[in-house]
C-alpha cells in the first residue's frame, strides 16, 4: 500500500484546508473561553467536512465565511479578501 500525499493549506486563523489521495477536508478550528460549571475554561471547538476536490471546499470556505458578513459592502471586501487568499495560495 503506497502512502498518501498530503497537503495543508491554512486559510485563515481558524480555517484550513488538508488534501490526500482519498478526499479533500475543510477543517474549523478556534479556541475560546466558555463558563463551565461556574468557571472559565478554554476550549477548543472543531468541525470538519469532506469533499471530493478542492473546487468544493474552497466554494465551502467561501460561503462559511460570508455567514458573518453585514451589509454589500462587508460581502465585497470578504470575497475579494477569499480571491487574494486564493491567487496567493494557488
Amino acid at each position: 500500500m503506497s502512502k498518501a500525499i498530503k497537503q495543508v493549506v491554512e486559510l485563515d486563523e481558524n480555517y484550513s484546508i488538508h488534501t490526500d489521495s482519498m478526499c479533500t477536508t475543510l477543517k474549523y478550528e478556534v479556541e475560546h473561553d466558555t463558563l463551565i460549571k461556574g468557571k472559565v475554561k478554554r476550549v477548543t471547538s472543531k468541525d470538519e467536512w469532506y469533499y471530493p476536490d478542492m473546487k468544493f471546499a474552497l466554494k465551502s470556505y467561501l460561503q462559511k465565511s460570508l455567514r458573518h458578513v453585514d451589509g454589500i459592502e462587508g460581502l465585497v471586501n470578504q470575497v475579494s479578501k477569499v480571491e487574494q487568499l486564493i491567487d496567493s495560495k494557488f
